[in-house]
């Protein structure tokens, strides 16, 4: 090709394509280990930002606990929009899913007190990305997608369930 580019497959994913991983194993793996920054995804310069920040996070893993805390609260969806607009910002400032979730049915409430928050997800495809997670979650199990939260709304309006049958597994 024009960029003499090398395409690899990592152990991990040969047993995966090979079935020596089933999708299960898969799916709580990559909730579990995949994390940002990225250093396949983000430039150097972006992955250094991070870096001097001393700032990881597991947004699978992140999503799940927030919506634990949800359904705890009575209220155990999300919806992309939600995720940009408040578990994207806490989780850059390190703070617990039980405090995050308690923001979302806050914003839920009143969400013009929040319209000072920083916007966090800035660029085009920002959005479609917070929803592809929600909806790798989907895919494998975890959550339900539920549709939208009223009629009119957008994709990233979308609602999607925690499945509390997964925390007594």
């Amino acid at each position: 090709g024009a960029h003499g580019g090398k395409i690899a497959i990592t152990d991990f994913g040969a047993e995966v394509a090979t079935n020596k991983i089933d999708q299960g194993d898969f799916a709580a793996y990559t909730i579990a280990t995949f994390r940002l920054p990225n250093r396949a995804t983000y430039s150097v310069q972006e992955y250094a930002e991070w870096q001097r920040h001393g700032l990881v996070i597991y947004p699978l893993r992140l999503l799940l606990e927030v919506l634990q805390e949800l359904n705890s609260l009575g209220c155990g969806w999300i919806t992309p929009r939600e995720v940009a607009i408040i578990v994207v910002p806490m989780a850059g400032d390190r703070q617990t899913a039980s405090y995050t979730a308690q923001q979302i049915v806050d914003y839920r409430k009143n969400p013009d007190s929040f319209s000072n928050w920083p916007d966090c997800t800035p660029e085009s495809n920002d959005m479609r990305f917070i929803r592809e997670y929600l909806l790798f979650l989907a895919n494998y199990g975890y959550v339900e997608e539920m549709g939208q939260v009223s009629d009119g709304d957008d994709r990233f309006d979308e609602k999607y369930r925690y499945i509390p049958e997964l925390s007594d597994a």
